[in-house]
């Protein structure tokens, strides 16, 4: 729910500041710049915020599944038990599930998934092209 309250405000501030630009007390440049600024702390906070979860993740599998709040986030749910290994990288997989409970394989080092196998569910199938 925060997201969303995050994104109505962002909007109704872009809104004001186009309204601004519209009567002309604000020119477009200054908001073109006023969005490169912010997209650049955005950037800035992805890149930080990405390094804090990946060493959640690996603390959480070795810790039961959970991060140090003891809460899962995103659609996918905690980390199951080891899979098969990686063809990429020769690494154990581990089985995920999508919040809709259907399972899939994820290499925690390549990032790789896969679905699992029709007729072996506890062999990797088809390869996610596209995460």
């Amino acid at each position: 729910m925060r997201v969303v309250r995050v994104i109505i405000v962002l909007t109704a501030r872009w809104e004001d500041a186009l309204s601004s630009v519209s009567e002309g007390r604000l020119t477009l440049q200054q908001f073109e710049e006023a969005q490169r600024k912010f997209v650049s702390r955005m950037i800035e906070s992805a890149k930080a915020a990405t390094i804090a979860v990946g060493q959640a993740r690996s603390s959480s599998i070795a810790g039961g599944g959970k991060s140090s709040t003891g809460k899962t986030r995103g659609k996918r749910q905690k980390a199951g038990p080891a899979g098969p290994t990686c063809p990429a990288c020769k690494k154990p997989t581990i089985t995920m599930k999508m919040k809709k409970r259907s399972a899939f394989f994820k290499c925690e080092s390549c990032q790789s998934c896969w679905w699992p196998d029709k007729q072996d569910a506890k062999k990797l199938g088809t390869k996610w092209e596209n995460r």
